[in-house]
C-alpha cells in the first residue's frame, strides 16, 4: 500500500509554524501587511512590523523607495519659517509666482464696479505693496479686490435702503405733526435767523437746510417744532410785523407805528382779546420807545 503526500506540505514551512502552539499553523506574514478597523476599512500596518518577515527583494525594495522618497527635492517648495533668511524668503515667493515688485501684479481693471463705488488709485496701490510683502499671488490678489468690491456694492445697496426707511419714517413724523401747516411752520422757525441774537453759526446752520425736510441737511422734525415756537415766541414769525426781541430800532417803531394807526395790524384784534404773545410785543414796543 502506497501512502501519498502532498506537494507542499505547511508543517514543511518554518515561517508557517507557530511555536507556540506546538508546531500549529499559524497566518502567513502578509497576512499582517494589512489591517482592518472597527469600521471595516483596511490599512497598511506599519513596515517595520513585518519587514523582517518579508523576503529580502520586497524589503530591499520599499527600503530604498522610502529613502529616496525622503531625499527627493525635485518640484518640492521649502516654507521658509520665522527665522528665514530674505534669499529663502525671495526664492519661496518666486516659487510660488509672487511678483518681484507690486507692479508685477499687472491688476486689471474690474469688469463691473458696483454703483455706488468709486475705485481709489491711491488704495490700490497700498493694496498692491501690502499684498507684496505678504507674498499673494496674482489670483489671490484678484481675488480679494474683486470680494472687497462686492462687500462695498452691498454696503452701499444697505446704507440707501436704510437712508430710503429713514426718510419715509421722517415724512411720516411730519405729516402726523404739521399736515398741511408743513410750509407756514418751515417759514416760521426760518424767521428766527433774523434775530441779532442768533449766533452766525446757528444761522448758517439754517442757511444750510436745517429746517428745510426737503433738505438734506434737515435736522428732524424735533427741531423744526422747537425753532418754530421760538420764533413764535419772539414774534419773528409775523415776519417784518414783528418786532426784535429788545433790540431798538426801525423795527420796533414801524410796529409801534403799525400797531397804534393801522386798524388792520394782526395785532389789533388779538390785543382786544388780550393775547399773552401779542400783549407780550406790544409792551415791549412800549418800553423801548418811550
Amino acid at each position: 500500500m502506497k501512502t501519498h503526500f502532498p506537494l507542499f506540505n505547511a508543517a514543511a514551512d518554518p515561517a508557517a509554524v507557530d511555536p507556540g502552539t506546538g508546531g500549529g499553523a499559524a497566518s502567513p506574514w502578509y497576512e499582517t501587511i494589512v489591517q482592518k478597523g472597527a469600521d471595516g476599512t483596511e490599512s497598511l500596518t506599519d513596515f517595520a512590523a513585518w519587514k523582517d518577515k518579508a523576503p529580502a527583494p520586497l524589503r530591499d525594495f520599499i527600503t530604498a523607495n522610502m529613502t529616496a522618497a525622503r531625499s527627493k527635492t525635485d518640484g518640492m517648495v521649502r516654507v521658509p519659517g520665522a527665522d528665514a533668511k530674505p534669499e529663502e524668503v525671495a526664492a519661496y515667493f518666486k516659487a510660488i509666482g509672487v511678483p518681484d515688485t507690486p507692479d508685477g501684479y499687472r491688476l486689471k481693471a474690474p469688469e463691473k464696479v458696483p454703483e455706488g463705488v468709486a475705485l481709489d488709485a491711491d488704495m490700490e496701490k497700498a493694496f498692491l505693496g501690502r499684498a507684496r510683502e505678504l507674498g499673494l499671488t496674482a489670483k489671490q490678489v484678484t481675488a480679494l479686490r474683486d470680494f472687497q468690491l462686492e462687500h462695498l456694492g452691498g454696503a452701499v445697496v444697505k446704507n440707501r435702503e436704510a437712508m430710503a426707511a429713514t426718510i419715509a419714517a421722517e415724512k411720516a413724523d411730519l405729516d402726523k405733526r404739521f399736515g398741511d401747516k408743513i410750509n407756514d411752520t418751515v417759514a416760521q422757525a426760518k424767521a428766527i435767523a433774523n434775530q441779532k441774537w442768533m449766533p452766525d453759526g446757528m444761522k448758517k446752520y439754517i442757511e444750510d437746510g436745517a429746517l428745510d425736510p426737503a433738505h438734506g441737511n434737515f435736522a428732524g422734525a424735533d427741531f423744526l417744532e422747537f425753532m418754530a415756537q421760538a420764533a413764535k415766541a419772539t414774534g419773528e414769525d409775523r415776519g417784518g410785523a414783528g418786532i426784535r426781541g429788545s433790540n431798538t430800532g426801525s423795527n420796533t417803531r414801524e410796529y409801534w407805528i403799525g400797531v397804534m394807526k393801522d386798524k388792520d395790524h394782526p395785532d389789533k384784534k388779538l390785543l382786544d382779546k388780550q393775547d399773552p404773545d401779542a400783549v407780550r410785543r406790544y409792551n415791549e414796543a412800549y418800553r423801548n420807545e418811550v
